[in-house]
């Protein structure tokens, strides 16, 4: 049995009681995103493309726009690690940039299966 059915909705995620990030699409899997410290965030999305673009745009901490590092290059590439978050502004409380910073000592995205809960100790709500 899956962790969530297509039935149902993501509510909310821990990890030894902490809070997770969530956000659902409406169908599909469970993937985990996680950061050199731990995860992060779950989210529900069809592809792991579409939990990719998800993670950017609701999971992924904020980069600081302000920063004079984190500003385009001539050729408009940002710097190592940063993302435009392609919906603005996340809808998640505490984020509000809309430009998203991924660990540069790595991350995963992974299905999170029975087994890689558990061993994360994470803790899916559904309804």
């Amino acid at each position: 049995m899956g962790l969530i059915n297509d039935d149902q909705s993501l509510d909310g995620a821990t990890v030894r009681g902490h809070k997770l990030r969530v956000w659902d699409e409406g169908f599909g899997p469970l993937w985990v995103y996680r950061e050199s410290l731990g995860a992060v965030g779950v989210v529900r999305a069809r592809t792991w493309e579409e939990a990719h673009e998800c993670v950017v745009d609701e999971i992924m901490d904020d980069g600081d726009i302000d920063d004079t590092d984190n500003q385009p290059d001539a050729d408009g590439n940002l710097p190592e690690g940063l993302s435009w978050r392609s919906s603005g502004v996340p809808s998640q409380e505490g984020l509000e940039s809309p430009l998203a910073q991924e660990d540069l000592n790595g991350s995963l995205l992974d299905c999170l299966t029975d087994a890689l809960a558990a061993e994360l100790e994470i803790e899916v709500q559904v309804s």
